[in-house]
């Protein structure tokens, strides 16, 4: 089976019964950094990569993202967190689920390539969650909606 077609047979369909988990996502940064997102929207270029590469990195939790991010970004009034809501279409790969793993085990050995997202995205993936870090990455940003920064 092709692999953009594994996807949206396999993947979709989970997605789809667990989508209110991710309604809403919560990114923390500083607030020239927010008013940047803001305005321009958000590039993951600028993307410093992490452990699942380069990608846009929120949590569904808020206290996590004012807590790790916001809190200790280099904004001396403690920066901001960003309130977004991701569309209910967006494919984000659950690594607890066993064939959303799978999935990302196609992937997981190109997560220092600075262009990994763009093949993410042209295969159809979004983002992906994992526990380990009540995080979500998001690799197409075309899917979030920013909706407020919360100081």
């Amino acid at each position: 089976m092709e692999l953009r077609n594994f996807i949206k047979t396999t993947i979709r369909k989970y997605l789809h019964e667990q989508r209110e988990i991710f309604h809403t996502l919560y990114h923390g940064t500083d607030i020239n950094s927010a008013i940047h997102i803001k305005n321009n929207g958000i590039d993951i270029s600028k993307s410093t990569g992490g452990f699942f590469g380069w990608g846009f990195y929120t949590t569904p939790k808020f206290e996590l993202a004012k807590s790790n991010y916001a809190d200790f970004s280099d904004d001396e009034n403690d920066g901001v967190v960003l309130e977004l809501e991701l569309s209910k279409n967006a494919n984000v790969l659950d690594l607890s689920d066993s064939d959303d793993w799978e999935t990302w085990k196609l992937y997981s050995d190109k997560i220092y390539n600075k262009n990994l997202y763009k093949e993410l995205i042209s295969n159809g993936i979004d983002g992906l969650s994992d526990n380990s870090f009540d995080g979500v990455v998001i690799y197409n940003p075309s899917v979030l909606t920013l909706k407020r920064i919360i100081k």
